[in-house]
């Protein structure tokens, strides 16, 4: 996936940097036949400048509060790429709610919560930095300086907020 280019007003003047997001199909690589895209991820992400941000449909951990959900074989691959690659944050949906959880060396943002049945969010959780079983979505903004993520439920509330700064480099 090429890498994108976003626009930051500080002061109100443009100022261009480089992101690199690039999106896995969870679901293959589940099904063991999707392990090649992880070389394609791995050279688009790794040793390149800007935020590294990895997408994906399944999270690597489960924080539903049944505890069912995550599958070993794609958090161990996603993990690797993630560390091997030095990515800041890996975005998931799927587990029907919404989540933040600092890993300590990436964050971990799940956001499946846009109208299906809502699964309750495990409590406890020490990884975990926020879990709420509401339906809403996730607001994300990406600076050369600055990632900010917020969770919001339908009602355009803003039910939690993160961010950190100065790892795009």
């Amino acid at each position: 996936m090429a890498s994108i280019t976003w626009s930051a007003l500080p002061n109100d003047v443009a100022a261009p940097f480089t992101s690199r997001p690039e999106a896995v199909d969870t679901s293959l690589i589940e099904a063991v036949v999707g392990v090649p895209q992880l070389q394609s991820a791995q050279a688009a992400l790794c040793h390149q400048p800007g935020w590294r941000l990895l997408f994906g449909h399944y999270p690597t951990r489960s924080t539903r509060a049944d505890g069912h959900g995550g599958s070993w074989f794609v958090r161990g691959a996603l993990e690797t790429l993630i560390r091997q690659c030095t990515s800041h944050v890996y975005f998931a949906g799927h587990d029907h709610h919404q989540a933040h959880l600092d890993v300590g060396w990436y964050q971990e943002i799940i956001e499946g919560a846009g109208g299906a049945e809502l699964a309750s969010v495990r409590v406890g959780d020490p990884q975990q930095r926020f879990g709420s079983a509401t339906h809403g979505f996730a607001w994300v903004q990406v600076t050369a300086d600055r990632l900010e993520i917020r969770f919001y439920d339908v009602h355009q509330t803003v039910l939690y907020a993160w961010e950190t700064f100065g790892k795009s480099q």
